[in-house]
């Protein structure tokens, strides 16, 4: 009785909604059993991407980088030492390596 009372622009928002949410959730990434093991698959996600690799809703990606795409960037590698901070297991961590100076365009090299 509910759903023939609602229109359907709002059944079509609904419906983004749940896609949304399944993408989140499609890589496996919030299934992780710890911080660290969820914080290095982004790193490694957002590297394939920066690479040129067209990355697919469940988290692979494969085949050759294409520099024209338009995510593609230079500076295209991660170093997880670059970063402020990071995890080990579900502990937060300081990087000190570089003397607590933060590097312009971390961790991207």
């Amino acid at each position: 009785m509910f759903l023939l009372q609602i229109s359907l622009e709002q059944k079509l928002v609904v419906r983004i909604k749940l896609t949304k949410y399944y993408i989140m959730s499609a890589n496996g990434i919030s299934t992780l059993s710890s911080k660290q093991l969820k914080q290095e698959g982004k790193l490694a996600i957002a590297e394939a991407k920066r690479q040129g690799y067209t990355v697919l809703i469940d988290g692979t990606w494969s085949g050759n980088a294409n520099v024209s795409q338009p995510f593609y960037r230079t500076l295209n590698t991660a170093n997880i030492s670059l970063l402020p901070t990071k995890y080990v297991g579900n502990v937060i961590v300081d990087n000190v390596a570089d003397g607590n100076v933060l590097a312009q365009g971390r961790p991207w090299e």
